[in-house]
């Protein structure tokens, strides 16, 4: 195994991502599970939880997602909530919970049809320039996201984290507030939904649904599945695949909460420094959730 990197050893022109990367010479590995999803049973203390949501917001706050193709810090008052991981060494003035909710990082406006377009091949240089796509502690660093939150330690929230079996990187407590405004938004406003995450094999996600009803579920471009949830689960599939939340509004509909939980499968970290675990290389992050490796 090769020696641990040191957090405070990294140099400032890239991410910790592309350093770790080529230090632990991290592969790409096929998983062999081939589930377009996986649906885990969890024992969670649901009515608290959902009681406990709307307490975090008014305790630590409510920050709406920074659009990635934003040139400004317009925030979303459709989509956001609580970051559960900051970077204490964040280029940005903000609010430890508002690390997890994006940051502008286009240089032009683009429309909807060429904002998909570069998603589906995985190219923002339309977009953004190459300082600010691999900014080091920016929000585009993943991995700087590293330090857990106040909130991750409230009420029966510290309940999730007492299952999970991974380092927590870059996740958050989700809110959809399609009751409020959700009426204005359009079929187009719905195509910047449309979106790609971090390589699975750097971080991954479960996502954990609190709050939810019929109204709402999550829509996978390649195949048009729409993925509809169920009390006492949660959900994992490869968020490196363009997918989005979407919701059928109509003026009863209620909002939704999830807490998106993201995780290093193939490195640990000990709060000073970087190392491979057992799986890395080895075991494909689907196949460790279906191995009950993670939660």
């Amino acid at each position: 195994m090769l020696e641990s990197f040191l957090d405070k050893n990294f140099v400032s022109d890239q991410t910790r991502e592309k350093q770790l990367v080529k230090h632990f010479s991290i592969k790409k590995l096929e998983p062999m599970c081939q589930d377009e999803y996986v649906k885990i049973p969890v024992d969670l203390p649901w009515k608290e939880l959902e009681k406990d949501v709307p307490s975090a917001f008014n305790k630590f706050g409510w920050y709406g997602m920074c659009h990635r193709g934003n040139s400004d810090w317009n925030r979303s008052k459709l989509y956001g909530g609580l970051g559960l991981n900051y970077n204490p060494d964040y280029r940005f003035q903000l609010p430890t919970h508002a690390h997890g909710l994006g940051q502008p990082r286009s240089i032009k406006n683009v429309n909807a049809k060429e904002w998909v377009n570069d998603l589906e091949n995985y190219d923002y240089s339309n977009q953004t320039d190459e300082i600010q796509i691999k900014g080091f502690n920016t929000y585009d660093d993943c991995l700087g996201l590293r330090v857990a939150t106040d909130v991750t330690n409230y009420r029966s929230f510290t309940t999730i984290f007492d299952k999970l079996k991974r380092k927590s990187i870059q996740g958050r407590i989700a809110e959809i507030k399609a009751a409020e405004h959700g009426k204005n938004v359009s079929e187009n406003d719905k195509e910047f939904m449309w979106h790609t995450d971090e390589r699975n094999e750097i971080v991954s996600r479960v996502l954990i649904p609190i709050v939810f009803d019929e109204d709402y579920f999550i829509e996978f471009k390649n195949t048009g599945t729409k993925l509809y949830f169920e009390p006492g689960y949660a959900y994992h599939w490869n968020t490196y695949n363009v997918h989005r939340f979407n919701f059928n509004y109509h003026d009863k509909i209620k909002n939704r909460t999830c807490i998106v939980l993201g995780w290093s499968p193939w490195l640990d970290f000990d709060g000073e420094s970087w190392v491979k675990n057992e799986y890395c290389n080895k075991i494909h992050p689907t196949d460790m959730v279906k191995q009950g490796l993670v939660i």
